[in-house]
């Protein structure tokens, strides 16, 4: 009868670590969130009830559109559906949705972070003036076209993982 009661009580407290582990789980997603409510291109992870019921604790990335605030910087531009831009970094090439671009000192367009953003052909150098990124992606100067964002889909975003 000892044991029986014993082990209830161990079930008791697994159940409970486990119930905390969720909420803080749930609030670390939470602040998170919060903390990028203003961050251009973010995604808000959600948790569904089958994930916050499991012991993995994994969320999800909610890809639906956010909203188109106008900057008046002419090289800010936003994605109407689907896709991500292509971003060089040092650790290879990375894919967001932020449109926040300006130029370096050489003319190359960078996002943020100072990365290069990609074109159809590699990274987009401007050296004339007047620069606008129309609405079919085209970098163009006073010269004319410069280059093609690069703007990719994947079959299955919900298996991309957020980095940074």
């Amino acid at each position: 009868m000892e044991t029986r009661k014993g082990l209830g009580l161990i079930q008791g407290i697994f159940s409970l670590v486990d119930g905390s582990l969720a909420q803080q789980h749930r609030f670390e997603n939470i602040s998170t969130n919060l903390a990028n409510v203003n961050t251009n291109g973010f995604k808000k992870s959600v948790i569904s009830f089958d994930k916050a019921l499991s012991l993995n604790n994994q969320s999800s990335i909610d890809f639906s559109g956010g909203a188109v605030v106008h900057t008046g910087n002419k090289l800010d531009v936003a994605l109407g559906g689907d896709g991500f831009f292509k971003i060089a970094t040092p650790e290879g090439t990375r894919y967001t949705r932020d449109g926040a671009f300006t130029l370096d000192k050489d003319g190359t367009l960078i996002n943020g972070q100072g990365y290069k953003v990609l074109g159809e052909n590699g990274p987009i150098t401007v050296s004339g003036t007047d620069i606008t990124i129309q609405q079919d992606g085209q970098v163009v100067d006073a010269n004319g076209s410069v280059g093609q964002l690069s703007v990719v889909d994947f079959e299955k975003p919900e298996e991309l993982r957020k980095i940074g």
